[in-house]
């Protein structure tokens, strides 16, 4: 993950990386809220998938297809715009004002270039 690669480069500390993950997952918008917002799911039916969660100890997602509420394309299609819609590590670090933009940059073109390498070591 490019976190611990900017670890292992000692551009940021683990307590860094961790506190900015953090700030990541505690801002991201829910399932839930993406699946009411773009009309797929009813208000009370995400609550009822909320209020079955801490019982059936599952997913969002799992439960409200098990329930009958999504489908599992749909929830793929929430997934995808819950990725396209958090906001990326780097752009965190820069925001925080732990890296500069142009340190972040370079770092991930350096990051990808060693994924490349262990990809095709693999092939």
């Amino acid at each position: 993950m490019f976190g611990d690669f900017l670890v292992d480069e000692g551009l940021i500390s683990q307590r860094q990386l961790e506190e900015v993950l953090q700030y990541q997952k505690s801002s991201k918008v829910t399932l839930g809220r993406f699946g009411y917002q773009e009309g797929m799911i009813s208000l009370k039916d995400m609550f009822a998938v909320l209020a079955a969660q801490p019982t059936l100890k599952k997913r969002w997602g799992e439960i409200a297809v098990a329930q009958g509420f999504l489908t599992v394309d749909q929830i793929d299609e929430l997934l995808d715009l819950q990725e396209k819609t958090s906001v990326r590590l780097g752009e965190l670090l820069v925001q925080h004002e732990i890296l500069g933009f142009d340190v972040v940059a370079t770092k991930l073109e350096e990051y990808h270039a060693v994924l490349a390498v262990e990809q095709a070591s693999k092939d």
